[in-house]
């Protein structure tokens, strides 16, 4: 068996059906008449072909003519005028009731008819009755070749270029909404060298094979006598995208089981948040710049909450009128804000009576503040927040866990610890990671202050840490710009692991 009957061998019936119908260059339309397949068998044989280097596909730019609605209807009963004038032909001298009756035409297609016949001078309308005279007679005999026009295109659009002989017919008929003439790309199917020898060698199209294997062909044995269609194993084949989470979201997954697996416990709290939890319960003073309209998004409706009942207001505005200076503001306080960091979960859990001491707690949320956006901010982001408590603990076990970060979470070899300061922690500090281009923040962290840490009624040392979670996503998979978080480009999507 040479090398030609190993392809034929090889080709499905919808390929050898497409490829016998190619002894000239053919159109897709062509070969769906020539081969009896449907448009997509044909297409499919094709594109198969084409990968096989048997057939080329070549795209080209057709204006086609086709009928419309009112075409295909025009055809079957007649142009409205036509209709008209025919029934004058053989009556001549009606009434217009009785044309409507006569000729079949409904008050619209009368009107039309009546209007165009007239302008033209087709007709003469004599006391109430219409009569046809010898112009539109003769233009009956003419009418012929637009009626041939409408047949050329019953069965399908036709190229333009082919009906230049009904060029004024066919300007006419678009005009009257019974032909529209649009641009379509066509396909052009061309055998190429090796098409040409396999036509010359015989496709052997009435020879029957097996393909597909199921019970019943085993069962039915027929197999033993059939012979089953040559399978090509050395073809590239398409590759197959399967469903599989979405990189960033398994990446939240799968942060949240490390924190679970080290012995944290999962803490939680809304994103509409009272400004109390955000901003005050953790010292942070009320006239502080990070708290203007810059850098936090408030609640229009509903504004604010009543703190009645709150047993740590009062504490919180005593410490913040000793130590900052300021009268505090109940109103500012109980204002509804978009959470702008997750430290307001970790005040929230300070609160918490069921609390454990020692305890080690991590939550991962989204957080809110109207930055500009470019490569590295977003108005909207993800933090890894955390606290340790407990009576032993000190800026040495921060420093442990902030390492662990950056090699586990972050996946980097290269970091520093830099000295930073944040309102409710001291000693504080900032994590910065290597990213094999730059340094970048991922983070703070610090020790709770007492100002924090007392009102809400602890009294054990408070390890705290806040890391720009979606910064750790960026240094693990390589990643400049924070946006392609959000990304549809399917190809990332499709192929950046999980």
């Amino acid at each position: 068996m040479n090398e030609l009957d190993n392809i034929v061998d090889s080709l499905h019936d919808y390929e050898k059906k497409v490829l016998s119908s190619l002894t000239q260059p053919t159109s897709i339309a062509m070969a769906v008449k020539i081969t009896g397949l449907s448009e997509i068998e044909v297409m499919r044989g094709a594109q198969w072909l084409s990968n096989k280097k048997i057939i080329v596909i070549n795209e080209k730019k057709k204006t086609i003519a086709s009928l419309t609605n009112r075409g295909e209807e025009t055809l079957s009963k007649g142009l409205p005028e036509i209709r008209m004038l025919n029934s004058l032909l053989k009556e001549n001298e009606q009434t217009f009731d009785k044309i409507k009756k006569s000729a079949g035409l409904d008050d619209q297609e009368f009107n039309k008819a009546l209007g165009f016949t007239k302008k033209q001078g087709f007709i003469a309308i004599i006391n109430g009755a219409v009569k046809i005279i010898q112009l539109g007679i003769d233009y009956l005999k003419l009418e012929e070749r637009k009626k041939e026009l409408l047949k050329v295109l019953e069965n399908g659009g036709v190229d333009k270029r082919e009906l230049q002989s009904f060029e004024s017919e066919l300007k006419e008929m678009e005009e009257r909404g019974l032909v529209k003439v649009e641009e379509k790309n066509d396909k052009e199917l061309i055998t190429t060298p090796l098409g040409i020898q396999l036509l010359k060698h015989g496709l052997e199209l009435d020879k029957k094979m097996l393909e597909k294997v199921d019970i019943k062909l085993i069962k039915g044995k027929e197999w033993e006598n059939t012979p089953f269609r040559r399978y090509n194993i050395k073809d590239d084949v398409p590759k197959t995208y399967f469903g599989k989470k979405q990189s960033y979201n398994a990446f939240v997954e799968r942060i949240k089981e490390k924190m679970i697996s080290l012995g944290f416990r999962e803490m939680e709290g809304p994103i509409v948040e009272l400004t109390f939890n955000n901003c005050d319960a953790l010292y942070m003073p009320q006239d502080h710049p990070a708290r203007g309209i810059h850098d936090m998004f408030l609640i229009k409706e509903p504004g604010s909450a009543s703190l009645k009942g709150n047993k740590f207001v009062n504490k919180v505005k005593k410490i913040h009128e000793k130590g900052w200076k300021i009268k505090f503001s109940k109103e500012i306080t109980s204002k509804y804000m978009l959470r702008s960091q997750t430290t307001a979960v970790s005040a929230r859990k300070m609160m918490d009576k069921n609390i454990e001491i020692p305890g080690k707690y991590f939550a991962i949320g989204r957080c809110y503040r109207p930055d500009v956006i470019d490569k590295t901010h977003l108005p909207e982001f993800d933090q890894l927040e955390g606290i340790v408590l407990g009576e032993e603990l000190n800026i040495k076990y921060l420093f442990g866990l902030l390492r662990m970060f950056a090699e586990q979470i972050a996946k980097v070899k290269k970091y520093k610890l830099v000295p930073g300061y944040f309102p409710f922690t001291e000693p504080s500090v900032e994590l910065h990671v290597w990213t094999g281009k730059r340094w970048m923040e991922l983070g703070g962290a610090g020790i709770f202050r007492e100002e924090v840490t007392k009102p809400l009624g602890i009294n054990v040392p408070v390890i705290a840490w806040g890391l720009g979670f979606g910064r750790g996503f960026m240094t693990e998979h390589n990643i400049e710009d924070i946006r392609q978080f959000f990304s549809t480009d399917i190809k990332w999507l499709r192929e950046e692991s999980a």
